[in-house]
């Protein structure tokens, strides 16, 4: 990710980088304060998921790319990737993590598509 782009990108958090990180560490249940200022910036990530019938399938995310996300308490949920980073955790171990911004359901349907209506 271009410097210019990460900082516009850092610019825009509501809460701050420092605060939205944190508050995602807790979620995964790593409560402590953040040492490590450490970040890298990317452009795109990839990773391999083995399916249910055993089968390896690669993965290619870039920014800007829609992505449909699957939640405990939703069926489906659809963000736009805005960000996609690594930090290095308090154990020295690197954690990547990926920014998005979700889409809301509105709860309206297009009358002559006949399919929901979501804003940004």
């Amino acid at each position: 990710m271009l410097k210019e782009d990460q900082n516009n990108f850092l610019f825009t958090l509501q809460h701050g980088f420092k605060t939205e990180l944190f508050l995602s560490y807790v979620d995964m249940k790593f409560e402590a304060a953040l040492i490590n200022s450490s970040t890298s910036w990317y452009k795109l990530a990839s990773y391999t998921i083995e399916e249910k019938n055993s089968v390896l399938s690669k993965i290619h995310l870039h920014l800007g790319d829609f992505v449909t996300i699957y939640e405990e308490d939703h069926e489906e949920s659809y963000v736009i990737i805005k960000g996609i980073f690594r930090h290095k955790g308090n154990n020295d171990k690197y954690y990547a993590f990926i920014v998005v911004d979700w889409f809301e359901d509105t709860g309206i349907e297009h009358s002559l598509l006949k399919c929901p209506l979501y804003r940004l």
